[in-house]
């Protein structure tokens, strides 16, 4: 079985800290979650500047 971090937290230092492993666990959701963004973010301006048009070719005719 799988246990949630404030469980652990609770297991390990006692009911008291479970507070503690919610509010990590909270930090640790947000912190991924800003990280995933990030990444999209990059690959969306990533994918916009390929999509813009290129310069017109100078050379001969």
């Amino acid at each position: 079985m799988i246990r949630p971090l404030p469980d652990i937290q609770a297991f390990i230092a006692g009911e008291h800290e479970r507070a503690v492993g919610v509010e990590r666990l909270a930090r640790r959701r947000r912190v991924k979650a800003l990280e995933m963004l990030e990444g999209a973010l990059d690959a969306a301006r990533s994918g916009l500047a390929a999509d813009e048009p290129a310069p017109p070719a100078r050379g001969r005719r």
